[in-house]
């Protein structure tokens, strides 16, 4: 089954831990259209998976740095780089994360950025009600139209988050999250390899219940298949490199939307969920971490994964104690929670209640300005993130939303 890559799949409300509301706004101008064109690309991520080798475009440098200019108007260099490592240069300093704040991978990248104490602008894409993912402006940032993105000193544009992990890793300064042994870095990408396996979105999608599961289901899917319809319209007369984008972003959709409302899929994908977390439970009973004896990608990337259980109330997959399940992974979620990175990242293991999902819906479709993310000095540091919330006068007070029921815990989830 071909899945679309990186967080575009993600879709409920964004909320800091204590189910406080994250602002954002994304402001995109429209660009002008240019040519586009293709080249073959595959990928893996952690809640989708690109099963094919499929034409992805690409843009010339000049459209890129044209689409930052204007988007990121702080860019300060006239020529686009290629977005690699960079080599003997000085640490970045100004740092903007395009993302979706509950999607996995903007999380893991989000996480990343806290642990190695990394400031940085957060532009909110919003990818449920506006579809700001699929707007020619961020199609131009990202070509496959997902999130998140992340553009350094104004011009370096690194997508796809396995990538983006890898680059802030190496290009700043802070804690090392690989290993400096080859062998255990082979053991670090199998078990970022395993968690990116696993079918997340579906498991997200199919198992939610309530009125945010039926607005997932019912309405976020098809106000998908109906901005991409409408997208591939447009691209058929002005970028017609984008159709193929398109055709195979509504294939997927089909995909997607049909496992998310079949029994049988959300039951594979548990058991599969099972058995990768029955080989966390056995690496985790001889090693604090699961590579080494101190914190990585891996680590990271899983403790992502197993917040979005909690939130998805499938807590009592490690629930922990004498005779708990999986105990060795309750104890090591308890630590990597425990960890400043997690809350400073906005790590989201609950769902807020009926009148922060209220706030939040007014804000989306509202919007408001971005959110600078200012980051600890030091382990020793005082006081959380300081997040600066500019432009909430503006929000639209009159937007009426019901307020979503209680979630049951496990009834639509089958066993």
């Amino acid at each position: 089954m071909g899945m679309e890559a990186d967080g575009d799949g993600d879709g409920f409300v964004p909320s800091w831990p204590d189910g406080s509301l994250i602002p954002h706004k994304n402001t995109l101008t429209p660009l002008p259209s240019n040519q586009i064109e293709s080249s073959q690309t595959s990928c893996r991520c952690s809640n989708e998976t690109l099963s094919w080798r499929l034409p992805l475009p690409t843009l010339p440098a000049s459209y890129r740095t044209a689409a930052i200019q204007s988007i990121h108007p702080q860019s300060r260099r006239s020529k686009m780089e290629k977005a690699t490592t960079p080599q003997n240069e000085a640490t970045p300093v100004d740092v903007t994360l395009y993302d979706f704040p509950p999607s996995l991978c903007s999380q893991k990248v989000r996480l990343a950025l806290a642990e190695k104490r990394v400031s940085y602008m957060n532009r909110f894409v919003d990818i449920e009600v506006r579809m700001q993912n699929y707007d020619p402006d961020y199609l131009r940032l990202n070509p496959r139209g997902v999130v998140p993105t992340l553009v350094v000193d104004g011009d370096r544009v690194v997508t796809d988050s396995a990538r983006i992990l890898r680059y802030v890793d190496k290009a700043f300064d802070g804690p090392s999250l690989s290993p400096s042994n080859e062998a255990e870095r082979q053991a670090m990408d199998e078990w970022i390899d395993l968690q990116d396996g696993l079918d997340i979105r579906i498991l997200t999608f199919g198992t939610m219940s309530g009125a945010l599961g039926f607005f997932l289901r019912s309405v976020s899917l098809p106000n998908r298949k109906r901005k991409l319809l409408k997208l591939r319209e447009q691209a058929v007369k002005e970028n017609p490199d984008l159709v193929a984008l398109c055709d195979n972003k509504l294939e997927d959709l089909q995909a997607w939307r049909s496992g998310s409302t079949n029994e049988e899929d959300i039951a594979k994908v548990r058991g599969e969920i099972e058995s990768a977390l029955n080989l966390v439970e056995a690496r985790l009973a001889e090693s604090p971490f699961l590579v080494g004896a101190t914190y990585t990608l891996a680590d990271l990337a899983w403790t992502v994964v197993l917040a979005r259980l909690k939130y998805l109330g499938l807590e009592s997959e490690f629930s922990g104690g004498p005779a708990g399940l999986r105990p060795h992974v309750a104890d090591y979620y308890g630590r990597m929670r425990s960890r400043e990175s997690f809350n400073d990242a906005g790590v989201c293991e609950q769902a807020p209640d009926g009148e922060t999902r209220k706030e939040m819906m007014q804000k989306m479709w509202s919007g408001a300005s971005e959110t600078r993310v200012e980051a600890r000095k030091s382990a020793e540091g005082s006081g959380d993130h300081k997040i600066s919330e500019p432009g909430t006068e503006d929000l639209e007070e009159n937007v009426e939303i019901q307020e979503s029921p209680a979630r049951a815990d496990s009834k639509s989830i089958p066993q």
